[in-house]
């Protein structure tokens, strides 16, 4: 049981650097592959630990799916408040995270179950750190900000940063 579950945990970091592959280059993140990893890293998750501390983790998905939707909803608003455009106009226009990111972050925190924390501070600082440096990157070169933010790669950073705690952490 125990090799099944970190073989589907390797099936889920496969299919994240897809994620991050095709994020970098097309900032878009496959939908089959986001739910690939939570039913592998779910299954995985139950396998390894139990069922019963897994719904931490659907749970937590959940409410940040929600938090990040409504983030989302209020960011397209403040765009078209501040450019006199529709609503309609503003949800074609670029905004910061896309709806890849918010299922990936939900497939990975169903797949963490009671790890989720470790998941997502890990994410929130190398996202923080990535962010910086893309600034830094995009004033220097005079770039556009839109074309700078693949977010996959530091939402990547959950699940091995979750497998660690899962290992000191038996």
């Amino acid at each position: 049981m125990l090799a099944c579950g970190y073989l589907l945990y390797g099936v889920c970091c496969f299919l994240l650097v897809v994620c991050c592959m095709v994020d970098v280059k097309c900032l878009c993140i496959p939908i089959w592959a986001c739910y690939s990893i939570a039913v592998c890293g779910s299954i995985a998750y139950v396998l390894l630990y139990s069922f019963d501390t897994y719904w931490y983790g659907i749970v937590y998905g959940a409410a940040c799916v929600c938090v990040l939707l409504v983030t989302r909803f209020a960011l397209q608003l403040l765009y078209a408040v501040r450019h006199n455009s529709s609503l309609r106009v503003v949800q074609q226009s670029y905004i910061p995270f896309g709806t890849g990111d918010i299922r990936l972050i939900f497939a990975l925190s169903a797949s963490s179950g009671m790890f989720v924390f470790v998941g997502l501070c890990a994410m929130c600082c190398i996202g923080m750190l990535f962010a910086c440096a893309c600034i830094v990157k995009a004033h220097i070169k005079k770039q556009d900000m839109r074309n700078v933010f693949p977010f996959a790669p530091c939402i990547s950073v959950w699940l091995p940063c979750v497998l660690l705690a899962m290992h000191a952490f038996p």
